[in-house]
């Protein structure tokens, strides 16, 4: 029960980010575009991490370790610091 629910926030998670990276690519607007090409990369990766877990039932395997390491590590912490600081810049 408790890893089905997991799985769902995961996906709800990573399609969020891939929306939110979305807009910011399509319109621009304040954000900058190469924002936007780091959150579509990080939801990209979560996509993939949430595949891999899901058909390749072996977590130690490189092709779950690979793109959850990328998220977990670099890509994600970069995209939230980068959006907080970007929000933080245009608070009133």
């Amino acid at each position: 029960m408790i890893r089905n629910s997991l799985f769902t926030i995961s996906l709800a998670v990573s399609l969020a980010v891939l929306v939110f990276a979305w807009i910011i690519v399509a319109r621009g607007g304040p954000f900058t575009l190469r924002l936007g090409y780091t959150g579509l990369a990080f939801g990209a990766l979560l996509i993939m991490t949430f595949l891999a877990r899901l058909v390749i039932l072996d977590p130690a395997s490189l092709l779950v370790l690979a793109p959850a390491g990328l998220a977990g590590f670099i890509v994600g912490p970069l995209w939230y610091l980068w959006l907080g600081l970007e929000l933080l810049r245009r608070a009133p």
